[in-house]
């Protein structure tokens, strides 16, 4: 059989879907399942048949536009994903893989004009969800009228919410455990993303400090991380994006992300990435997340607080100061690490690739 996988556009580098395609192409080669991958020139997914597709522009003024995270439609709109023309666009390279590469199943992950063209071409589509989705925000009009001239030009009704084109599923995917990812009564398979789960190690004298989106400009970032961990006890492996390599006493910047450092960490400080908060909880380490307003990455902090595995802190109130009591509160109470490892526990648990991959064989073979 085959699929054709499509990860959201918008992340960029490091992101968790670009790292669950490469996993699910990789995954359904042990299966002799034929893949294909929709995605941009800057991709680095290898070993199956790729077809083109552009990223959307952020615009300055949707930069510069303020923003609250409390909606997944505001992430999409503000990232220029729900542009009318970037869907059109998108649409279109999509209905022409489906029609070149004739999939049996389109594997959406995170990417809205693969469940409109999928819809379009009669082709059944599995999607990633988040709990984000969910969330009953009012939404200003401006975040749906792209997507709403969009499904227009293609014939279809219009969607009050993004969940709406998640209602044309045909099963919804996640990849947390239901503890982390609540979707209430609704039908959801869940599986882990990851494949090469490292083991984890004894705790060693070290903590991991990464981010993609950085909480604040790098100078600051900088000065608010030395100022907190320079002369701790402990080593301190640092990397944001627009870090240089550099070694200052405990603490070690680095110019890349290096997730093999992670294993053995007491504690990871990040921005609530689905690929760090991934990695962390499969290995059992405590977080604290650190967001922007940013409604997926928000979700994640509030939800690893809540499971009581780790401490959520908004971008606006971090300072020198709070970023180190509440580093110091993940690092005194043991029932953190507990939690943390039951969490692992869960993860570790929930049924793998291997077995996403068996139902789709058994679905559409």
């Amino acid at each position: 059989m085959k699929t054709l996988i499509l990860p959201a556009l918008y992340p960029g580098k490091n992101s968790g879907t670009g790292l669950l395609a490469q996993n699910l192409v990789d995954v359904l080669r042990s299966f002799q399942m034929e893949s294909a991958v929709c995605t941009d020139a800057d991709s680095e997914i290898r070993r199956c048949t790729l077809f083109p597709a552009r990223a959307p522009k952020i615009s300055l003024a949707k930069r510069l536009e303020n923003r609250d995270g409390r909606s997944y439609e505001q992430k999409l709109y503000l990232a220029g994903a729900l542009d009318e023309d970037y869907l059109k666009q998108d649409i279109q390279a999509i209905r022409t893989a489906i029609r070149e590469f004739q999939p049996d199943a389109v594997l959406s992950l995170g990417r809205e004009a693969g469940l409109i063209a999928a819809r379009l071409e009669n082709v059944p589509c599995w999607a990633a969800v988040h709990p984000g989705m969910l969330k009953r925000e009012r939404i200003p009009v401006r975040y749906m009228a792209g997507l709403n001239q969009a499904l227009s030009a293609c014939g279809l009704e219009q969607a009050l919410r993004i969940l709406d084109l998640y209602s044309w599923s045909e099963k919804w995917l996640a990849f947390a455990p239901a503890g982390l990812e609540n979707f209430g009564a609704r039908e959801v398979f869940r599986c882990r993303g990851l494949v090469n789960i490292p083991n984890p190690k004894p705790d060693t004298n070290k903590i991991c400090i990464f981010f993609k989106n950085p909480p604040a400009r790098a100078g600051a970032l900088n000065k608010i991380l030395t100022d907190a961990f320079a002369g701790a006890p402990y080593e301190a492996m640092i990397w944001y994006e627009g870090s240089d390599a550099d070694t200052i006493g405990n603490l070690h910047f680095s110019c890349d992300l290096r997730l093999s450092l992670l294993p053995g960490s007491i504690a990871c400080i990040h921005d609530g990435s689905e690929l760090l908060t991934q990695y962390c909880m499969a290995l059992g380490i405590p977080q604290l997340v650190i967001t922007a307003p940013d409604c997926i990455r928000t979700s994640n902090g509030l939800a690893l607080r809540k499971y009581g595995c780790g401490l959520h802190l908004p971008a606006d109130s971090l300072k020198m100061g709070t970023l180190y009591e509440n580093y110091r509160a993940l690092g005194a109470d043991d029932a953190f690490d507990i939690r943390a490892q039951s969490l692992a526990a869960e993860y570790r648990a929930m049924p793998d690739l291997f077995r996403l991959a068996s139902n789709l064989q058994e679905r559409f073979h």
